[in-house]
């Protein structure tokens, strides 16, 4: 990650609130990673490379929520059970969510709309959501 993009992501991660969608700041492992926990398992993380699954759809979906676009594997998404990690799709640096099977549907709505104004603020808008 360059610098510039480890200052954004610092600056984004510190921003986010200790409380999000009613779940606890947690610890993350390593503790230097640059991520913010909540509750048991839902984890941001900054700076991270594209998903090797969005590479190799030929249309990769993009899902805007709350004006920001996230992709999610199709193979996540098609089953009911397991978590499922959503990426950034048009900001840069990207940042990922990480939720666990607890925490899929509504849970999950609300942390994805509580991290629209952080990303909007801090990270940059280089491609709209397709």
């Amino acid at each position: 990650m360059s610098a510039d993009d480890a200052a954004t992501c610092s600056t984004f991660l510190d921003d986010l609130p200790d409380e999000l969608a009613g779940l606890e700041s947690a610890e993350v492992s390593p503790a230097d990673a640059p991520a913010r926990a909540w509750g048991d398992g839902l984890v941001v993380t900054c700076g991270v490379e594209e998903p090797p699954a969005f590479r190799e759809l030929i249309a990769p979906s993009c899902d805007e929520i709350v004006g920001i676009g996230w992709f999610f594997p199709p193979q996540q998404l098609g089953r009911e059970d397991g978590p499922v990690t959503g990426t950034t799709i048009g900001y840069r640096p990207r940042v990922e969510l990480e939720v666990p099977e607890g925490y899929r549907g509504g849970t999950s709505f609300a942390v994805l709309s509580a991290l629209a104004a952080p990303i909007e603020e801090h990270l940059d808008l280089v491609q709209r959501c397709r």
